[in-house]
């Protein structure tokens, strides 16, 4: 998604009132009276839902802190909710999405020589940081996974599937780890 359609659309869920907790700097809020008049968003599996998709956006233009604010807040109020469990498994996958792009942009392990495709022996501790990552994403994606079995949406089809492709993906990076 291009960054200025992000950013609008970060913008726009933002000022849906009630307004959310968690400010970044990747929002400006409206004024708005809370005793004046209706809400947009009036129920929790509204607001969770918010919550994610601005988890979501924020990392896709590199906000990781807000990001993550964004997702832990969703998974916090998962007591809330009465069975959007589409909801939760969602933010679980997200989050160990974000655990992974941070790791990769704090620790790269493709750095190599471009021209003869040499690749650099990768730190162990590096390595070890990179195995606890890999290991809270297989904890988050277990639980998705758990949540979405229990589940008739039809979106538990869809994380599933998304679930299934980054684990392959964790297993092509255990393998360029030696791990």
């Amino acid at each position: 998604m291009p960054e200025d359609i992000a950013r609008r659309e970060i913008n726009r869920l933002a000022n849906l009132t009630p307004h959310p907790t968690i400010t970044t700097s990747c929002f400006t809020l409206n004024e708005w009276d809370p005793l004046k008049g209706a809400v947009d968003l009036d129920e929790p599996e509204e607001l969770m839902a918010r919550s994610l998709l601005l988890g979501i956006l924020h990392r896709a233009i590199g906000e990781y802190e807000g990001s993550n604010s964004f997702l832990t807040e969703t998974l916090a109020g998962r007591d809330k909710l009465s069975s959007s469990n589409w909801i939760v498994s969602t933010t679980l996958f997200e989050l160990a999405t974000l655990d992974l792009v941070q790791a990769e942009a704090r620790w790269p392990t493709r750095i190599g020589d471009t021209e003869t495709k040499e690749q650099q022996p990768i730190d162990a501790k590096v390595k070890e940081e990179w195995k606890k990552v890999l290991a809270t994403a297989t904890l988050r994606l277990d639980e998705a996974s758990r949540l979405v079995s229990d589940s008739s949406s039809s979106l538990s089809n869809r994380v599933e599937s998304r679930a299934g492709m980054l684990r392959d993906e964790m297993g092509y990076k255990k393998a360029e780890l030696g791990i």
